[in-house]
């Protein structure tokens, strides 16, 4: 082989190399291509799927603002119809408070009526009793004049306290001036009727009529201290008797 197919070989040895090595460096662009696009279709699908994410964060933030304001909506709802009932309420236990104020007073200004009617009916029956006692004897087979006590004033006394004692006023002092009034009274009627009995025959002494009008005398203190402890009631709901007694 001479000096020019030595060359001729050498070149096509070089081409051939240089075409191998241009053909690997072609894949290698070829493979570095592609995985640059698949590194890009992956980043551009998560960048995708970011979005995707993102939106739906957004979309579940909206939702979550939207319920934080129904709620408050609701909570507010609930606030109001909450106070309305309670000032409802309020009222209510005012109104009721009033009317049992009302019911209250009119029933002690009723029980301070029956008592000075009591009171007044007590001292008509004792001077009854005495006066028949003192009469002339009838004569025989004569009909002597009808003892005649106690009208309706302890009647109306007595459905006076009862409604008091159901009703109960918050008045201790009231109540206990009551029961006091009621217990003498009481003992007022029994000793009115004994010597009544004890006149129609006539059999009345001096010492007994003079012990029947002292317990009655009594009736004067007795209900002074009963009509104190009204006045003090009256005054304490605001009331003047007077204008229970004009209406």
């Amino acid at each position: 082989m001479d000096a020019g197919d030595s060359a001729a070989w050498t070149a096509a040895i070089v081409a051939i190399v240089a075409a191998v090595i241009a053909a690997g460096s072609t894949g290698i662009a070829v493979w570095q291509a592609k995985s640059a696009k698949r590194s890009a279709d992956v980043a551009e699908a998560d960048l995708a799927e970011s979005r995707k994410q993102t939106t739906a964060a957004e979309q579940a933030a909206v939702a979550a603002e939207q319920r934080v304001a129904e709620a408050r909506r609701q909570n507010e709802i609930t606030e109001l119809q909450l106070r309305i009932a309670q000032e409802e309420l309020e009222a209510g236990r005012q109104r009721y408070q009033q009317e049992q104020s009302t019911r209250h007073v009119v029933a002690v200004h009723e029980v301070l009526l029956s008592a000075q009617a009591l009171r007044d009916e007590f001292l008509d029956d004792v001077t009854a009793v005495i006066e028949h006692q003192n009469r002339a004897d009838v004569p025989f087979g004569g009909i002597g004049p009808h003892l005649m006590m106690f009208g309706g004033a302890e009647s109306a006394w007595d459905t006076a306290v009862n409604k008091i004692r159901v009703d109960k006023p918050p008045a201790p002092v009231l109540t206990g001036a009551i029961d006091a009034y009621d217990k003498y009274a009481k003992s007022a009627v029994k000793a009115i009727e004994a010597a009544g009995d004890k006149a129609r025959d006539r059999r009345l002494s001096r010492t007994a009529a003079e012990a029947l009008l002292a317990l009655v005398n009594r009736r004067v203190d007795e209900y002074e201290t009963l009509k104190r402890a009204c006045e003090e009631f009256f005054a304490a709901n605001g009331v003047d008797p007077d204008d229970l007694t004009a209406s």
